[in-house]
């Protein structure tokens, strides 16, 4: 179970005790692992982190209050690793910290702005615009598919029961179940 109220007290921590930059860093860091977590879900390899892991150390690990989110959030140490456990929340915890993303830069850290947007921004676009397009085409034929089944079903009740009143009236009375003599 996720305590959303201290998963959002620790990354309030975060943002009061570091420098703006490193809780950005800290938040998105987080954001990108679970977010890798949850895009590829039958990938155990985004489940676990090792403990020596340089960037990770220096970005999350070695602050309190990304730590103590971390564990909150259903990281569990295994044999010098750690370890995901928490997939029901999923979703949950990335919405919290997508909540927390959007922290307002200290001077020393913000460079002029590009106008226009960066070759990979225009490439993430393009890719979600596809993946919209591809997904509204697969949910169209689903719907088609699911029109021509529910007709040729129509059709099937329909022929049966033409085929029954026409069996009534070869014989004049509806066949009693069980007794196979009168259909005939």
């Amino acid at each position: 179970m996720v305590d959303h109220d201290s998963l959002r007290r620790y990354l309030k921590n975060l943002i009061t005790e570091n420098d703006s930059k490193t809780a950005r860093t800290a938040i998105e860091t987080l954001l990108k692992m679970y977010r890798n977590i949850l895009y590829n879900e039958n990938d155990c390899h985004y489940r676990v982190i090792k403990c020596e892991n340089e960037s990770f150390n220096k970005n999350v690990w070695s602050l309190l209050p990304a730590r103590q989110f971390m564990k909150k959030s259903g990281w569990i140490n295994v044999q010098n690793r750690w370890v995901f456990t928490c997939d029901e929340r999923l979703v949950e915890i990335i919405e919290i910290l997508l909540k927390f993303r959007f922290i307002q830069p200290e001077e020393e850290w913000v460079t002029p702005a590009v106008e226009g947007k960066s070759k990979e921004l225009l490439r993430e676009e393009e890719l979600r615009k596809q993946a919209g397009i591809e997904r509204a085409k697969e949910i169209a034929a689903f719907q088609k598919d699911k029109k021509e089944r529910e007709e040729i079903a129509r059709g099937v009740k329909a022929e049966i029961k033409a085929d029954t009143s026409r069996r009534e009236q070869l014989q004049g009375c509806k066949p009693k179940h069980g007794n196979r003599r009168n259909w005939r």
